[in-house]
């Protein structure tokens, strides 16, 4: 859930697991821009979501972005 600068989504893709939507919840700007770049230059094929406070997703809204 907590993406940071997307060592998560940079193991998958490396082992050939390509994401349709990367969410990602964070409040440093710093951080989201290096994923947001990395994300770019791999041309993610799918939605990129970003989420400024965990707190304020509730059970609905996750089971939404897991339809995505």
């Amino acid at each position: 859930m907590f993406s940071d600068i997307g060592g998560a989504e940079v193991a998958l893709h490396k082992l050939g697991i390509l994401l349709n939507v990367s969410v990602s919840v964070e409040i440093l700007d710093v951080h989201e821009n290096i994923l947001k770049n990395w994300c770019d230059e791999i041309k993610l094929k799918g939605v990129f979501v970003r989420l400024d406070d965990a707190k304020k997703m509730d059970e609905d809204e996750i089971k939404k972005l897991i339809k995505r």
